[in-house]
Formats: C-alpha cells, structure tokens, sequence
C-alpha cells in the first residue's frame, strides 16, 4: 500500500527493517508521519491482520449498489481530497519534505 501510493505521488519510500515492531509502536509511527488520529491509526494497524480483499463474492453479493474500485483509482481519489482539504502544515508538508528527500533518480 505504502509504496503503491508512493509511487502516485511520484515518491519512493525508504524501507527500514525494524528489529520489533508492535502494533501499538506502528499506530504511534502512522500517527507520527501522517497526523493520523491514534485510535484511527490503531483500527488500521489492527485491521492489516486480516486479509482485506473481498475474495469472494459473499460480500458484493448482498451490497449490490457499491461500485467496486480499484486501487489506485480509489488512493487518488483519497489524495485528491486530502489536497483539497488540507489545512496548514500537517501531512502535506511532511509530504513534500519526504518527496524531496526520496526523490525517484531521473
């Protein structure tokens, strides 16, 4: 997911293997670098236990009307918002800072 919207922003992420990583040390981290509330943040960690794709067709079966979206589509639709509504200096600075460090070599 990370290096998926990474790279629509046209970003690529450093990767850094963590000796010990804890569900709640990752929620602080998403909170950290995002501004990401922690509870939500948590929810997330927890919730990337599972699997998250539908597979099957148990789920589309009894919510017809929602539209399936892929990906990508579905990550910059969410950034494109995020841009919109970005106020002040929380996660699109620390954007920008990460896209200049990380910038993709020519």
């Amino acid at each position: 997911i990370l290096e998926r919207v990474a790279a629509l922003r046209d970003m690529r992420p450093y990767m850094l293997p963590v000796p010990v990583l804890t569900p709640r040390l990752s929620s602080h981290w998403i909170r950290f670098v995002s501004g990401a509330d922690y509870e939500i943040a948590r929810q997330l960690v927890d919730g990337l236990s599972s699997d998250l794709l539908a597979t099957g067709e148990g789920f589309w079966s009894v919510a017809p009307t929602i539209e399936r979206t892929p990906f990508d589509d579905a990550a910059r639709a969410a950034l494109q918002a995020e841009d919109r509504g970005a106020g002040g200096w929380s996660a699109r600075t620390w954007e920008r800072i990460a896209h200049r460090v990380s910038r993709r070599p020519a």
